[in-house]
C-alpha cells in the first residue's frame, strides 16, 4: 500500500513537471511514465489516462491555493470581505503558480473537458478543501447557521471555474480584484440576509432528482 501511495506521487509530480514542459498536449503518459520512473501501466492503474492527470495536478496545487485562501479568509471581519478576500486570494495563486497559470493560459483548451463535463470529482476535491474554511468563518460569525456551507462552497469553486473559461463582460475576469469584486455582490448578502435561499436551492434541486427518480 505504501508503495502504490509512493508510485501516485511520483505520478503527479510527474506529471506537473510534464504540463510544465510540455504543455498538456504534447504531454503523453509514456512521457510521465518515463519521467516517473514507472511502467505506462503503473501510470494508468494509479491515476488514470492524461485527463485524469491534469485533474490530479490541479487537486494537488489545490492544497497551496486553499491555504492561501484560509488565510485570506482567516482575517475577514465581514461576510462581504470573507468572500471577496477568499476569490482574490483564489484568482491570485491560480496566476501565480506556473502550472495553474499554464491551465488557464495557453492549455486552457486542453483542459476544458476537465473544469467542465468531467469536473465532479475536481470540484468534490475542491469542496471537501474550502468547506471546512467556510466552517471556520461561521464559527466567527459570518455566515448564518441557516446556510448550507457544502453548497456555498460548491458554488464558489464553480464561479471561480466559470471566471476561467467563460470571458467576463466588460473587465477581465483573470484579474484578482475584478473576479472578487463580483464574487463579493454575488455571495456576499446570502451569507446573512439571503441565508434561507441555499437552503430552498438544495430542496428544489432534491425535490427535482426525487421526480426524475
Amino acid at each position: 500500500m505504501r508503495a502504490r501511495a509512493l508510485d501516485r506521487s511520483v505520478v503527479v509530480e510527474a506529471a506537473r513537471q510534464c504540463f510544465l514542459d510540455l504543455g498538456v498536449r504534447d504531454a503523453t503518459v509514456e512521457e510521465v511514465a518515463r519521467r516517473a520512473g514507472v511502467s505506462r501501466a503503473t501510470v494508468y492503474r494509479t491515476v488514470g489516462g492524461r485527463s485524469d492527470l491534469v485533474q490530479e495536478v490541479m487537486l494537488a496545487e489545490g492544497l497551496t491555493l486553499f491555504t492561501n485562501v484560509g488565510l485570506a479568509m482567516g482575517t475577514a471581519t465581514t461576510p462581504t470581505d470573507l468572500i471577496g478576500d477568499g476569490v482574490a486570494a483564489a484568482l491570485a495563486t491560480i496566476r501565480e503558480r506556473p502550472v495553474l497559470r499554464r491551465f488557464a493560459g495557453p492549455d486552457l483548451s486542453d483542459v476544458l473537458p476537465v473544469i467542465t463535463l468531467n469536473a465532479a470529482g475536481l470540484v468534490a476535491g475542491a469542496v471537501n478543501l474550502l468547506e471546512p474554511i467556510l466552517e471556520a468563518a461561521r464559527g466567527r460569525g459570518l455566515i448564518d447557521e441557516g446556510v448550507d456551507v457544502r453548497l456555498l462552497a460548491e458554488e464558489l469553486i464553480r464561479y471561480v471555474l466559470g471566471l476561467l473559461h467563460t470571458p467576463a463582460l466588460g473587465a477581465d475576469g483573470a484579474d484578482p480584484s475584478v473576479g472578487a469584486a463580483r464574487a463579493a455582490r454575488l455571495f456576499g448578502p446570502a451569507l446573512q440576509a439571503a441565508a434561507v435561499d441555499l437552503v430552498d436551492i438544495t430542496a428544489l434541486e432534491r425535490q427535482a432528482a426525487d421526480s426524475h427518480g
